[in-house]
């Protein structure tokens, strides 16, 4: 066979938007380490859709984020939020489940294995949150009406809010951000609050992360994605679902 014996399948989608609900939530498996003392990355499974032009109807993915951008983004990926990824796919094979019996298992025994398609994110941008949930969080109180108006008390509250979001890292519970937790494997011990950035920066699983974040948050606002220097327009603000 001529010419290369490898290749690779990179990704792209733009104009996703988060698909979180209730029935199918953003998914976060908290850091931990194993039994035998091995670090384990956090990890969010973040459900999307992507309407492409000319389509009756929605595609529908799950992708995932490891690290620190599982930490940074549930706890700021809200249901309808625009983003833009770069990803990169692979296939792997998994096990059939159903409501009654559990796992479905061949004739002789062995559980019927399926090839799926994984999506992992490497790059991304933000993009707006839905109009919706903005109205949700000034009903809230969680924002004020003036948000994101830079002569407004409101707009300085809202970015320190951000700010403060930023230093979290879990501390137990069933929810983390805008993510479901998930329970760790039987046997792994959950790494809470510095412990888990601690270990992350100690074992070097995610060193690309902090220099991503930290190129992103000195030119971008951390929600909108637009330069902090300058407000959102009110059209990108309402933008979405």
């Amino acid at each position: 066979m001529s010419g290369s014996k490898n290749g690779f399948v990179k990704t792209s989608m733009v104009g996703c938007r988060v698909s979180a609900t209730e029935k199918n939530p953003l998914r976060y498996t908290p850091a931990h380490t194993k039994a035998d003392g091995t670090f384990v990355s956090a990890r969010l499974e973040i459900p999307v859709m992507v309407n492409e032009y000319g389509s009756k109807e929605p595609d529908s993915y799950k992708l995932v984020a490891w690290g620190g951008r599982a930490d940074m983004f549930a706890k700021a990926l809200s249901q309808g939020k625009e983003m833009n990824f770069h990803l990169t796919s692979s296939s792997y094979f998994r096990k059939i489940y159903n409501n009654q019996n559990g796992i479905i298992n061949n004739s002789d025994g062995t559980p019927v294995m399926v090839r799926s398609m994984s999506f992992t994110i490497r790059d991304f941008t933000w993009g707006a949150d839905s109009e919706r949930q903005v109205g949700l969080e000034i009903a809230a109180q969680v924002r004020g009406i003036g948000w994101n108006d830079p002569t407004s008390p409101d707009y300085i509250a809202w970015r320190k809010k951000i700010e403060d979001r930023k230093n979290l890292f879990y501390n137990g519970g069933p929810t983390f951000g805008y993510a479901k937790v998930e329970n760790v494997p039987a046997g792994c011990t959950v790494l809470l609050g510095d412990q888990s950035r601690n270990a992350r920066n100690k074992t070097g699983a995610v060193a690309s992360t902090p220099t991503l974040v930290s190129q992103v948050a000195a030119a971008l606002d951390p929600i909108t994605g637009f330069p902090v220097a300058q407000a959102q327009p009110a059209a990108a603000a309402h933008a979405g679902v």
